[in-house]
C-alpha cells in the first residue's frame, strides 16, 4: 500500500490530489495541517510554481509537481518509492523569509 502524507492547509490542493491521484490510482492520502517537515520528496501545487515555491523545494530537497498535469509522474514516483512519501503543499511558502543568498533561480 502506497501512502502520500501531504502537509497542506489548502482545500483546493487536497481536492485536486483526491481527484487526480487518489481516485484513479488508489493511493492513500493522509492530510496533515501541521508545519511541514525539514525534508520531503515533493512540493505540490495547482498553479505555476514561482520563485518562492522553487526555493522552498530546493530547501526541502524536493521536486515541484504541478497537479493535475503531473499526476502520472507523481504516481509513478510514489509507486516506485513504495511505503510512505512526504509531500508539502505550496501554501507553506514564506516569501518574507527569502534572502538574496538563497540563489538567483530566475
Amino acid at each position: 500500500m502506497t501512502v502520500v502524507r501531504l502537509y497542506s492547509r489548502q482545500v483546493s490542493l487536497v481536492r485536486e490530489c483526491n481527484r487526480s491521484v487518489v481516485t484513479p490510482f488508489g493511493v492513500v492520502l493522509e492530510v496533515n495541517s501541521a508545519a511541514p517537515p525539514f525534508d520531503a520528496s515533493f512540493v505540490l501545487t495547482t498553479a505555476k510554481p514561482g520563485r518562492e515555491v522553487v526555493v522552498m523545494a530546493q530547501r526541502l530537497g524536493a521536486t515541484v509537481v504541478v497537479l493535475p498535469e503531473a499526476a502520472y509522474f507523481l504516481y509513478s514516483q510514489v509507486h516506485s518509492a513504495g511505503g510512505v512519501v512526504i509531500a508539502v503543499g505550496a501554501d507553506h511558502v514564506r516569501s518574507s523569509s527569502l534572502q538574496p543568498q538563497d540563489g538567483a533561480l530566475f
